[in-house]
């Protein structure tokens, strides 16, 4: 018996041609974020591999035992970055800006040393873009054709932009809920006069006080990096992110 012979499958559309301005523009912004996000995920990686086997240890009753030196990723990966973007940040900012960076990075994130950072982010973005841009249209010349676009690299920074923000939200929500980040007010805090106040101390003593606000904010961004962390929830968790900084930030 004769059958009808099955039909051929339909052939995959084709991904749509990026324009000039999207991929210039894509080149910039794949350098400054991979830049500005890493060393992630080797640090959270590294303090997840010091730290699980500590608590293990003392959930068993036992005292973990000392350690003699830095782990080898600190030492011979983290440290070092961290030491050449010191450098590099220094030097930028006495001979771009003529000021000497006397403060480290605290955790803030708003240092001065923090925005000449920024600023060697965005030029070394800028000057690596131009050097991939002249390649890719040196490389269209030999393939006879321009290239189409970066799909593979696009998913890629996605996923990768999405893991980093979402390990943002869950440590300052984690932190935020257990009363870490913000301390109750002491003595000090109290003392201080409303006019003598920085705009930190002032928002520092209040979620401090405040417990149902500490908690209500660090549960939205404990909730919202949850979600970044499944593809079928990250526009949510995108949604909720963007809420939740632009009402309780930092």
């Amino acid at each position: 018996m004769l059958t009808d012979p099955e039909p051929a499958p339909a052939p995959m559309p084709a991904s749509p041609s990026w324009t000039v301005a999207g991929r210039l523009a894509f080149r910039f912004a794949f350098v400054y974020l991979v830049l500005y996000i890493l060393p992630f995920p080797i640090d959270t990686l590294n303090n997840l591999i010091l730290t699980v086997p500590d608590l293990l240890t003392e959930a068993v009753g036992k005292e973990p035992e000392p350690r003699t030196g830095p782990p080898l990723v600190t030492k011979y990966v983290t440290s070092p970055y961290r030491d050449a973007w010191d450098e590099v940040v220094v030097w930028t900012g006495k001979q771009v800006f003529g000021t000497e960076i006397q403060y480290r990075p605290a955790g803030s994130g708003d240092t001065t040393w923090n925005y000449v950072q920024i600023f060697d982010f965005a030029n070394i973005a800028l000057a690596v873009a131009g050097l991939w841009s002249v390649a890719a249209w040196g490389w269209s010349q030999v393939r006879g054709r321009p290239r189409g676009g970066y799909p593979v690299l696009h998913e890629f920074l996605r996923i990768y932009v999405r893991f980093y923000l979402a390990q943002t939200m869950v440590v300052y929500g984690s932190v935020k809920v257990i009363k870490l980040q913000f301390a109750y007010p002491g003595p000090s805090a109290m003392l201080h006069t409303y006019g003598e106040s920085s705009p930190m101390h002032l928002l520092w003593t209040f979620m401090g006080a405040s417990d149902g606000y500490t908690w209500f904010t660090g549960t939205g961004e404990l909730v919202a990096g949850l979600l970044l962390c499944t593809r079928r929830t990250t526009l949510l968790g995108s949604l909720v992110t963007f809420g939740s900084w632009s009402t309780s930030w930092p």
